[in-house]
């Protein structure tokens, strides 16, 4: 089941639980790092909060 959680503007989902969605964290560590690729996954999870999809905190 979704539902559409009006104070947050977010899509809950029930799974046996509600469920919110929640922003992944930021790539970090490992042997090789790719900058632009980091920088263009934070742009994207910043959308994504600016949209409603993840929480902004």
């Amino acid at each position: 089941m979704q539902l559409l959680d009006t104070r947050s503007g977010q899509q809950i989902r029930y799974t046996g639980e509600w469920e919110k969605p929640a922003a992944p964290p930021l790539p970090h560590g490992g042997e090789v790092i790719d900058h632009e690729a980091r920088d263009t996954l934070q742009i994207l999870i910043e959308a994504m909060k600016s949209a409603g999809i993840f929480p902004a905190n």
